[in-house]
This record gives structure tokens, sequence and C-alpha cells, in this order.
């Protein structure tokens, strides 16, 4: 009997005029969120490598180490081919960084900055699309499922059957899931298989792989909202009813609860601002520039009759420590705020994981490398780096120190460390989004128990 009722529940929805209709709009909206986030992805990837050749031909350009200093340097981190899926944060925060010898180095050039309308209407991407517009399509599909049932009469002729309830709720839910996943999956396998043969692209076995992961988070997105359906529609007895109670958890769901963990969290800990930040940075930067001229100073005078090697190697001596104080300082004042943002961070995940949306969206940005941690795996390396070309540029300038001007011989700026950023693992990512994704599929299941209980208790007169 659950054959004959799946049959049944595809048949009706998929002969629908509705089914039509979310099919096309779904089609339409998933084809044409890829296609934008792949142009926005061959944008990115272009700015990112003359970027990379417009810094590479200003370096070999100068002639000493000191020029470089005061200009400082820019470093590029390449955009994540998964982000034609989701932009995730990337775009918000910056790809890019300006850092010298002796500060800590800048976020730059977030895409708001050259394209501020999308920061007001937000990206066009697939998971928002899913995040969105598909659940609501689910919604407005299950909503009558049970009670829309009883209305018709058609429920308690087959209770009267002497049918198992349970049997009504499991062909419910299969046929149902079936019928809703057809209009989401066939736009999207026909995506991947452009994307497979466009030639401007090359995606590893990795990123098919984190692909067909963030395909799998999706159809557990999907099914919680079929599931809540057939859960609210178990519970009501008419169909108007439940799709207004649906539609509040809809809202709730994806809007309310992470928007309201961010609000939660920021009270509870609350940051500084970039300004007050920056001042700080501004404040301890000059203090040490201050000591150190003093220092200088008071050596020079104390030191008159020296050569000038000698002259040259303490000075040089005295630069490598100041810069040492001041990268020591000015990372004391970043991981301090660092550590109270992840404060934020994990209240903010404790909090939106109570909403599939919120753990839809971790597990999609994270597979994709577009997420929070990634950034900050971005940042890490962006540290480590500023460490060895702050060494670079001060042993390259102790060097150049040494030759008076008449034999100065120019730096060799091939010698300086290039920036190298490395994608977290696959292994690290799953570690983070297995649990989000076996969230979703623990409501799913849950919520398709609770119907189960609810259909044997109720009232199909």
């Amino acid at each position: 009997m659950v054959k004959e009722i799946i049959i049944k529940e595809i048949r009706d929805y998929v002969l629908s005029t509705k089914f039509v209709v979310a099919f096309v709009l779904s089609a339409l909206l998933l084809l044409v969120s890829i296609y934008l986030g792949l142009n926005s992805y061959l944008e990115d990837l272009h700015e990112y490598q003359a970027a990379q050749m417009l810094e590479k031909e200003h370096i070999n350009s100068l002639t000493e180490p000191y020029a470089l200093q005061g200009r400082g340097l820019n470093v590029y981190k390449a955009p994540e081919i998964l982000s034609i899926f989701t932009d995730g944060i990337q775009d918000a925060v910056g790809r890019s960084a300006h850092m010298n010898s002796f500060n800590a180095p800048q976020l730059i050039e977030s895409k708001q900055n050259s394209k501020p309308l999308q920061s007001v209407f937000g990206y066009f991407d697939l998971v928002l699309i899913i995040k969105y517009f598909l659940s609501l399509f689910v919604i407005l599909f299950t909503y009558n499922a049970i009670s829309g049932e009883k209305e018709a009469g058609t429920l308690k002729a087959i209770a009267a059957n002497q049918i198992p309830r349970y049997k009504i709720v499991v062909g419910k839910i299969i046929g149902g899931f079936i019928s809703l996943i057809i209009p989401l999956t066939i736009p999207l396998l026909f995506a991947f298989i452009l994307l497979t043969f466009d030639p401007r692209i090359s995606m590893s076995g990795e990123d098919w792989l984190r692909s067909a992961l963030i395909l799998v988070s999706v159809v557990l997105y999907i099914s919680v909202f079929c599931s809540l359906g057939l859960f609210v529609s178990s519970l009501t007895r008419s169909s108007a009813m439940s799709l207004f109670i649906l539609i509040l958890v809809w809202v709730g769901t994806v809007y309310i609860i992470p928007q309201g963990a961010v609000i939660f969290a920021e009270k509870l800990y609350p940051m500084k601002t970039v300004f007050e930040i920056n001042a700080n940075k501004r404040d301890t930067i000059q203090s040490i520039s201050n000591s150190t001229n003093e220092t200088f100073e008071k050596w020079r005078k104390e030191n008159q009759g020296v050569s000038n090697e000698e002259f040259r190697n303490h000075y040089a001596g005295i630069l490598q420590e100041s810069a040492y104080k001041t990268n020591t300082a000015v990372e004391a004042i970043d991981n301090q705020n660092v550590a109270r943002q992840r404060k934020q961070m994990l209240i903010t995940r404790l909090i939106a994981r109570c909403s599939p949306a919120s753990l839809f969206h971790f597990s999609a940005m994270s597979l994709a490398g577009t997420g929070i941690e990634e950034h900050e795996n971005f940042l890490v390396y962006l540290a480590e780096y500023q460490r060895a070309y702050s060494k670079w540029h001060i042993d390259i300038g102790k060097t150049s120190l040494l030759y008076s001007p008449s034999d100065y011989i120019s730096p060799d700026f091939s010698t300086m460390p290039e920036f190298r950023y490395e994608r977290e693992n696959l292994r690290r990512t799953l570690a983070r989004t297995v649990p989000d994704m076996a969230s979703m599929a623990f409501m799913s299941i849950l919520l398709f128990f609770g119907s189960i209980f609810l259909i044997n208790r109720y009232d199909v007169r």
C-alpha cells in the first residue's frame, strides 16, 4: 500500500500546475545563479592575476629596499573556484592585504568597494536561492499533505481500509520528497555538466567531491522542510492554519534565529570598532618609534667617533629590534581582538544551529572554502608571511647599509619570499561540516517520527 501512496503523491505533485511553475522557476533561478557565479569567479580570477602581475612589476622597478618599505607590499589570495556556488564572506572581507616590515597586514579592496550595490541587495548565488526560495517552495507543496486530505475527505477513505497510519506518512514523505527533488537535481546536474566542459575553469577531484558534498547538504536541507511541512500538516485540522504556522516557522528559522544569534553575541561580547583598533595600533607603533629614536640618538651622542661600518651595523640592529617590538605589539592587539571575535562566533554558531538554514549555510560555505574559518586561515598565512617578509626586508636593508653611496649595489628582489596560500584540507573541513549535516538529518528524522506520532492520534472525520 505504501507503493500506491508514493505513486499517488508523485502523480498529484507532477501533474499539478504549481509543480510546473515551481520547476520552471527553480530551474531558471538555479541556472542563472550558477551562470552569474561563474562570471563572478572568472572576473575575480582575472583581477587577481592582473594585480599579481602589476605588483611584481612594481617591485622589480625599485632600486633600494627602503623604497619598498615606504610604499609597502600588497599580497593577494586567489578566489576559490567553488565561489561559483556561494560567495560566502570572501568578497565582503576582501582577499588582499597591505603590509610592510613594521605594521601588521591590513585587509583591503573588498568587492563591496567596487560593487556597492551588491552589498545593498545581496549576492545572487546558488546557496541563497536554495536557502530562501526553494525552502519556501517546499512549504507551499507540503503544507496540506495531511490536513488537505482531511478537508477533501480522502484521508477518511484511506483510514477506512485498515491501512496502518504510519504507512500514510511514509508514502507521503517519500513521494513528496522525490517530487520536490526533481526540480532541484535536473537543473543542477545540467549545470555541472556544463561546468565540466567549460574550458575557462579547471576543477580538481577534490573540488568535485566538495561540490557533491554541497549537493548532499542541499538534499538534507530540503528534507528538513519536507518533514516540517508534513509534521505541521499532521498537527493542524485545516490547510490554512498549517500554511500560517509554516510561514511563521520559515521566517523564524531563515531570518530571525540567525540574525538574533548575531545580535545576542555582539551584545554579550562587544568588539572595538575598526577605528579604535587602528588608533590603538598607531599609538603603539608611534610609541615604539619614539622610543627607538631616543635610544639611537642617545647612542649616537655617546659614540660620535665610531666608524661608518660600526654605525651602520648598529643602526641596522636597532631597526631590527624595533621591527620585532612593533610586530609583537601589533600581533598582541590583533590576537586580543581575534579571541573576542571567536567568542562571538562560538555563541553565534551555538544559537544559529537551531536553524536548518544556518546549518546549511555554514556547511555550504565551509565546503566551498568561502566561510569564516577559511578567512581566519588566510589571516594566519598573512601573519606568517609578514614575519618572513619582515626578516628578509631587514636583512637586505642591513646589507645595503654596509655600502657607501659610491659602491652601492641594488638589492636582489628575486630573493624576496613569495606569499603562498593553501586551502584548508578536506579532512579538517569535514570535521566541521559533518556535524552540521548530521544535525539537519537528525531534524528531518525527528520531524518524520513526530508526524507518525501525530497521525496516529489524528481525527480523520
